[in-house]
């Protein structure tokens, strides 16, 4: 596994730069997009389909495998129940004026099998600066107690623009996942775990750009990877 980038590991805590960050409580009381856009079904495309999906409430999820291509439409997606994008398929969250993708529920995340991602944050506004977001309240494990997951795994590789903020749960980058970018990443979780040649290169941040806000150590320096302590 490889990490390159600006990284910390004995410099103490540090402070969560989105701690007070919350969208409005109005984004999940939204009528679903299943019955606004599906005749009530839920999202799942498979067989090499192309979709466009409009911002929205997602409450029975996104199932997304065997080469399909999701583009979304710039805006908020409140997404419940599952997200799971493999087999060869593309999700494009990179639409002028930026995407925020937030994960409402106890679950995890999969991206794997080849599949291929860019998710762009909006650089101003409410929004700006956080690409992924796991809800504080979004349970840290199952019943079983095993960790609810936000999986880069199997092949898969992204470009990545803004925050993965997930608090209360694991980020997991596994069997070669690599994200690989130019522009500013920040990962925020509970645990942060990368192996079997996973790996993350990050780019600086310039928050004039990117809108994304500082991480920075007791020492004054600004980092790119954080961990919450559990």
């Amino acid at each position: 596994s490889n990490i390159t980038g600006i990284k910390s590991t004995s410099s103490g805590p540090m402070a969560d730069p989105y701690a007070s960050w919350d969208p409005p409580s109005t984004v999940y009381a939204q009528t679903c997009a299943e019955d606004l856009y599906n005749n009530g079904k839920a999202f799942s495309y498979k067989n090499k389909v192309s979709k466009t999906l409009h911002p929205g409430r997602y409450c029975q999820g996104w199932d997304f495998s065997n080469e399909v291509t999701i583009t979304l439409e710039a805006g908020v997606y409140v997404v419940e129940t599952k997200i799971s994008v493999g087999n060869n398929a593309v999700l494009n969250a990179n639409a002028s004026g930026g995407v925020t993708i937030i994960m409402n529920g106890n679950f995890g995340l999969d991206f794997g099998n080849n599949a291929r991602y860019k998710f762009v944050a909006p650089t101003s506004g409410a929004y700006a600066g956080m690409a992924l977001y796991s809800r504080r309240t979004n349970a840290q494990k199952d019943a079983r107690g095993n960790d609810y997951e936000l999986n880069f795994n199997n092949n898969s590789g992204a470009l990545i623009q803004g925050a993965i903020y997930a608090p209360s749960q694991k980020i997991h980058f596994n069997n070669n996942s690599n994200i690989a970018v130019t522009a500013c990443t920040q990962i925020v979780g509970n645990k942060i775990e990368v192996d079997n040649n996973g790996g993350a290169v990050f780019g600086p941040c310039n928050t004039a750009t990117t809108g994304t806000t500082d991480i920075v150590t007791p020492s004054g320096s600004t980092q790119t990877i954080k961990t919450l302590a559990n």
